[in-house]
């Protein structure tokens, strides 16, 4: 009898002891969850940019209500860039970028100060000193290449910049520099404006225009509403002129985008990719020495290779819809594709003797361009006097 009431008491104890250690670890998850939340981020953790106390100089672009829902993965998603100074925001940069050769910005004085006048923006002229200065500051460290690639096209080539051998620029539509000027001059202000616009975003325009409206009031009141992350100008909808080799080109003397939109990172290695392949043609040893004719240029990093980029990244977001140079033909009013606002023609290029350009119902003058021509000078015929 004894036995049997000493086995109840130990099998009374063991369910006592287990019903107590049981209940110990009910109580002690709630703890243990709450010390390993509270616990301190590891460093290095990347935490949330919109975080206040978060100190990355990071910066996104605005997303579509479609790609916050995740409707349209190939829009441009929250990126963040080492490129940036701290303090910039998501919205546009309020930063006017500029360039051109101390000669250049004193024919100019009148339009350039009409950029300085803009009010709530900063205005920036970079010398050819400046532009160093800023390739070398901004991608040292993350685009070594591109700053290679840049002090080869600026440096100084002595002698003939081409081999005997090399074919030289076709007569009809060769550029004609004076003697102080090279085809580099004008390759380097391309590929500086789609620099300046990548890393530091804002607005660029050449140094011979002027503006008309505030920037503040380039965005249709309509799509003020809307996500918009570049915006591009008409520059041709017309056959008028063949050095236009597609039937809609996009302007690139004006120029606004937030930092690090892919029409201006693609740009960028397009300019680097054309002009090592032209370098390879001519058999140059220099980027310096090549020697290009206006359509040559016109392809290589002006409007005919942004309007490629242009038309491929918007073909990128909307991959749903067939994006092609009609999509934007007879345009009147800004239209928004993805992220991208294309102007019509009066936007950047009203001043032009073609493209319904100065017609009111293409849309507000934004930009007036004094087609200053800098760069180059049309070839006279060999009977033309004076030639």
């Amino acid at each position: 009898m004894a036995t049997t009431r000493k086995g109840t008491y130990l099998l009374l104890a063991i369910v006592l002891l287990c019903s107590v250690y049981w209940l110990q670890r009910a109580t002690d998850v709630p703890r243990l969850l709450d010390s390993q939340a509270s616990k301190p981020e590891p460093a290095g953790f990347l935490r949330n940019q919109h975080d206040p106390a978060s100190t990355s100089p990071e910066i996104q672009l605005d997303r579509t209500s479609s790609q916050r829902q995740g409707n349209t993965p190939n829009l441009p998603a929250p990126i963040s860039s080492p490129l940036l100074p701290s303090g910039y925001t998501a919205a546009f940069p309020r930063h006017i970028w500029q360039t051109s050769s101390e000669a250049g910005k004193a024919n100019y004085t009148e339009q350039v100060q009409t950029w300085k006048d803009v009010k709530g923006f900063e205005h920036h002229w970079l010398s050819d000193k400046d532009a160093d200065e800023f390739v070398r500051e901004t991608f040292s460290t993350t685009r070594p290449s591109l700053v290679n690639f840049w002090n080869d096209l600026s440096s100084k080539s002595t002698g003939s910049s081409a081999p005997p051998n090399a074919q030289a620029p076709n007569n009809k539509s060769a550029i004609v520099f004076d003697s102080t000027a090279s085809s580099a001059i004008i390759l380097r202000a391309d590929l500086l404006r789609y620099m300046l616009v990548f890393a530091r975003g804002g607005v660029y325009a050449d140094i011979d225009t002027s503006v008309l409206l505030h920037v503040d009031r380039w965005i249709p009141e309509d799509l003020g509403s809307q996500i918009i992350n570049a915006v591009i100008g008409i520059e041709y909808d017309d056959t008028t002129y063949k050095m236009f080799a597609r039937p809609i080109s996009f302007c690139q003397r004006t120029l606004m985008a937030k930092p690090n939109h892919p029409i201006f990172d693609r740009a960028i290695n397009r300019v680097m990719s054309n002009l090592e392949f032209l370098a390879r043609r001519q058999k140059v040893q220099s980027l310096a020495q090549l020697e290009l004719n206006k359509l040559d240029v016109f392809e290589a990093t002006g409007p005919g290779m942004i309007s490629d980029v242009v038309l491929e990244v918007i073909q990128d977001q909307l991959p749903d819809q067939k994006i092609s140079w009609a999509t934007f033909h007879d345009q009147k009013q800004g239209r928004l594709f993805g992220d991208v606002l294309i102007l019509p023609i009066n936007g950047f290029a009203g001043g032009q003797k073609h493209s319904h350009a100065g017609d009111p119902l293409y849309g507000p003058k934004l930009v007036q361009y004094h087609f200053g021509r800098s760069w180059y000078q049309p070839q006279k015929p060999a009977n033309a006097k004076g030639s």
